[in-house]
């Protein structure tokens, strides 16, 4: 009986055994598993990560290419802007010439027309002086004839 009693107790000791060893097989397989799961899960993430990544990087590439085209801009306007205010400084240099002949030109219209004034009247006084004469002369013509 000891011999079977052994035996007895040998197969409960294989059962619990193989019932530990099925319990360990599906603890590691459901580690398994979740290790599979999260190593997917972190791949996954990890193409989601560099694709952001390079979406990012083409973003900046982008981001980039307008940012030396506006600075690009922003020298072509200034030197636009450093041209114009040349043109205006010539303009305004030009101006200041006009208005210094214009000056000139008035000044001189001015002097004209006082000197025509006065050779007017410098005329005028000298018709009357010869209409003084004539009046002279006809009033008194020995005065002619005495040359």
């Amino acid at each position: 009986m000891l011999i079977e009693e052994l035996r007895i107790e040998q197969a409960r000791e294989r059962e619990v055994m193989a019932g530990q060893e099925q319990h360990y097989v599906r603890v590691i397989e459901e580690v398994r598993s979740e290790r599979d799961e999260r190593a997917k899960r972190l791949q996954r993430q990890a193409r989601e990560y560099e694709q952001r990544v390079q979406e990012l990087s083409k973003a900046l590439a982008e981001q980039q290419r307008l940012s030396m085209r506006a600075q690009a801009e922003l020298e072509v306007a200034r030197a636009e802007q450093r041209r114009l205010r040349e043109a205006v400084d010539d303009s305004a240099r030009a101006l200041a010439e006009v208005q210094v002949r214009e000056q000139v030109a008035v000044a001189q219209r001015n002097q004209a027309r006082e000197a025509e004034g006065m050779a007017r009247n410098a005329e005028e006084g000298l018709r009357r002086e010869l209409d003084a004469l004539r009046v002279r002369v006809e009033a008194e013509p020995e005065l002619v004839k005495g040359d």
